[in-house]
């Protein structure tokens, strides 16, 4: 299985970052990639269990479910429903302190595609997208971070 990833480091405490990285609401603010995000089945905040629905910039829909959400290290999440192009699709956010006020952030992803005899064509294009995307999200994250005070906005303490 194809397996990408893409690190930053973000001028901001490793708590806030995490919290940033997971509000759906404030995901909406600083990541390029999503237009429409929601909590299913009366969820209201990322833990193992929760399942999300969101619509990305071209229009592409994916359910994820986090299965593995320890707060402020990691998030692990897998797709439960989406675009017909995946047999699976997985993503892992880790999360590490550099020192009290900076945060390198780690972003994982794996997929299978559903048509495996034509892997050798259609993965690299897909990871291609998937890259350029995935460091566009961190760019965000990144910005809406040390740039737009959307820590400052949720409310956390950033010194």
């Amino acid at each position: 299985m194809p397996a990408l990833g893409s690190l930053t480091l973000i001028n901001a405490p490793l708590e806030a970052v995490f919290d940033l990285a997971q509000d759906i609401e404030f995901r909406l603010k600083w990541d390029p990639y999503l237009k429409e995000v929601k909590y299913l089945g009366g969820a209201t905040s990322v833990k193992t269990g929760t399942c999300v629905w969101f619509r990305n910039s071209v229009g592409v829909q994916m359910t994820v479910e986090f299965f593995g959400v320890t707060r402020p290290a990691v998030v692990g999440m897998k797709m439960v429903r989406g675009p017909r192009v995946f047999r699976q699709f997985a993503a892992n956010w880790q999360f590490r302190a550099v020192d009290a006020q900076n945060t390198e952030v780690t972003c994982k992803y794996v997929f299978e595609s559903r048509w495996r005899p034509l892997g050798w064509l259609i993965d690299p294009v897909i990871v291609s997208m998937i890259g350029r995307d995935n460091r566009k999200r961190l760019a965000g994250l990144k910005k809406g971070a040390e740039q737009m005070g959307l820590i400052e906005q949720m409310g956390v303490r950033h010194p």
